[in-house]
Formats: structure tokens, sequence, C-alpha cells
């Protein structure tokens, strides 16, 4: 989690060093109370809550695509892909419900909440942290001469 305040960065954590869990996958409840705190707000003070996953966004696509490769000759390839697919529409309704449950823990209204999609916030946080120049000069993000590909297990749909 991170607190920007007028396209600042003030603070972030990463909520396995609260919680000691490597790669913690829960709701980042202690990282955002200690953005919060450590900056003197409170829930309240929050505009918006920024999401980098677009809720069953893709899982149609994930299936549309997994059910294609399925076709392939290997019943275990198929059973595989098929598997993924809907392990990945799980993962969906449960990101989407321990955000929910988070926020409410907080005292942030649902309403704050914004998805984004998740690549694209790659990429974004590739882009604004770029090195090798001012990449968000009024020429655009090619000013700085980087390209950004973001792959993951899921893949790009």
């Amino acid at each position: 989690a991170c607190l920007l305040r007028g396209g600042q960065l003030l603070r972030a954590a990463a909520e396995e060093r609260f919680t000691r869990r490597k790669q913690d996958g829960r709701f980042p409840e202690a990282t955002i109370r200690y953005c919060l705190e450590a900056e003197g707000l409170t829930a309240e003070d929050i505009a918006v809550v920024a999401h980098g996953w677009r809720f069953g966004a893709s899982s149609g696509d994930v299936r549309r695509v997994a059910r294609r490769v399925a076709q392939e000759p290997s019943e275990v390839a198929r059973e595989h892909l098929l598997g993924v697919s809907e392990r990945y529409e799980e993962v969906d309704r449960n990101v989407e419900r321990r955000v929910e449950e988070g926020l409410a823990r907080l005292g942030i209204p649902r309403a704050k909440l914004r998805m984004y999609d998740h690549h694209l916030c790659h990429a974004a946080g590739a882009l604004y942290f770029c090195p090798y120049g001012d990449a968000l000069e009024p020429a655009g993000p090619s000013s700085c001469g980087s390209v950004c590909v973001t792959l993951d297990g899921r893949g790009d749909f």
C-alpha cells in the first residue's frame, strides 16, 4: 500500500513487513493503518482508494482463451488450463470480498474505491519511477526511451 498526496508519494510499505509473511496476499490493513498514522491522517481524509484489479473483468477472457488453448490433444494440458481459468475466477471473487471487508474494517466507504487494470498499474509503476530521464515530460512517456511490457501467470487479456 502507498499514500499519495497531490501526486507525491508520502508513504509506502508492503504488508509482509508487518505480518512477517512473505508475499502476504491478504488485504493490507496493517500497511494502510501505518501509512495513515505516520502522516497523522484518518480514514476520513482519504479521497480515493486505487486498487490494481478490476474484479471479474478478465475471467471471461481467461476462460475463452483457456478453452481455445485447451483444444490441445493432451488431456492433461486441457484439464490443467481449464482448472487454471476456474481458479482465476475464484481469485476475482475472493479479492473483491477481501477488499470490501478490509475497507469496511478501516472505516473507508466502498464508494471511494476505484479499480484499475492490473497490468496497466504495473506499467504505470515502472513508468513513474523511470530512472532514465523524466518519463512524464510533455513529450510523453516515450521521452525516457523506455518500453513497458507486463507479463504474469494470468497473461495480458
